[in-house]
């Protein structure tokens, strides 16, 4: 894929998550508002210290630290298991793994301060569609453009690099390996996975990597 180390990525945003200590990983998020990051559920769910890395349009960089107070899951977050962070880390993550498609993987991330929006160009969220517009008519076989802080392969190899990388959607419902499994919810955009977005290949049919969930997909429409 391509670095994007500054510029119109600006707003899309790396974080560094931990628990007791101990890293989680890190993930991609986007500012929708000047104090606001949105990214997925899975990421901040049971973090306890997450360190924002924020790059501005110039390329100059700054971290902001925040806890678990400042997150909020989707209320459908992986169905609401109570016991979902017990337990150690590897157990956490596996449980994490296994649940997080019963729900909507979604969280946000309030930052303590206001952003400025010359420096991190914020990515407004449009909460009621155009008259008129139906996603999966709109955006069948559209192309994607992804933009995550993951690295070149599953193992993370490069992560801490801003990347874009392309894709299209393949359809509406649940996938695996470019397969339909269901269309039980219509409204599921599912991508086609082939390679990640740092590979050799250019991030010609991109996914994410470790580091890239919560990333940016955009649509021209």
């Amino acid at each position: 894929g391509t670095t994007q180390g500054a510029g119109l990525y600006g707003g899309v945003v790396m974080l560094d998550l931990a628990r007791a200590g101990a890293s989680l990983g890190t993930c991609t998020g986007t500012l929708i508002a000047k104090d606001v990051i949105v990214t997925a559920a899975h990421c901040t769910a049971c973090a306890d210290s997450i360190a924002v890395h924020l790059q501005d349009v110039t390329g100059a960089t700054e971290d902001v630290l925040v806890g678990a107070s400042a997150v909020t899951l989707h209320p459908g977050a992986f169905g609401g298991p109570p016991d979902l962070c017990d337990g150690s880390n590897n157990q956490v993550q596996a449980k994490i793994d296994s649940r997080v498609v019963a729900g909507h993987d979604l969280a946000t991330l309030r930052l303590p301060t206001a952003i400025d929006p010359q420096r991190f160009p914020i990515a407004p969220v449009l909460t009621v569609p155009p008259r008129g517009f139906h996603p999966p008519t709109a955006l069948a076989g559209v192309d994607l453009r992804l933009v995550g802080w993951g690295g070149l392969d599953e193992a993370g190899t490069g992560s801490h690099v801003r990347r874009t990388g392309t894709t299209s959607v393949l359809g509406w419902g649940n996938y695996q390996d470019n397969i339909l499994v269901t269309s039980e919810d219509p409204f599921v955009l599912t991508s086609r996975e082939d390679v990640a977005p740092g590979s050799p290949q250019g991030g010609k049919n991109a996914v994410g990597v470790p580091g890239d969930s919560g990333g940016t997909a955009l649509a021209k429409v």
